[in-house]
């Protein structure tokens, strides 16, 4: 996760991590701690381009707004199976796309993707 925000940070991207404790009770903390937590173990401190929202369910009912929302615009709209292995990636231009069971070294080519094609669309 680092190496991604330390290699593409300075065209614009962003990591807004968001905790839940739907899985497994993995997040009984309270956001300070996850925060201090995420720093110590992968010198990730909060920052512009890292982020943490507050405590939110992503699954049933109760289910924050924001996930409504990104999966609308990804058009999957299943239950996430895992919070650490869920991603949604938002381009600059506000499209969203899902990615399920992922690591994030595979993501870097599709971070890559989405960094070249809005530098060639504002170069045109």
């Amino acid at each position: 996760m680092k190496e991604l925000l330390v290699k593409y940070e300075k065209s614009g991207f962003k990591i807004i991590v968001c905790p839940s404790n739907q899985f497994g009770a993995q997040e009984p903390w309270e956001l300070p701690k996850i925060k201090t937590w995420t720093e110590e173990q992968f010198q990730l401190p909060q920052t512009e381009s890292f982020q943490h929202t507050i405590k939110m369910n992503v699954n049933g009912d109760d289910t924050h707004p924001l996930y409504n929302w990104l999966r609308e615009l990804s058009g999957k709209h299943g239950d996430v199976k895992w919070n650490f292995f869920s991603a949604f990636l938002v381009s600059k231009m506000g499209v969203v796309t899902r990615h399920n069971s992922f690591r994030w070294k595979s993501l870097g080519s599709k971070i890559q993707g989405l960094v070249n094609q809005e530098i060639s669309e504002t170069e045109i």
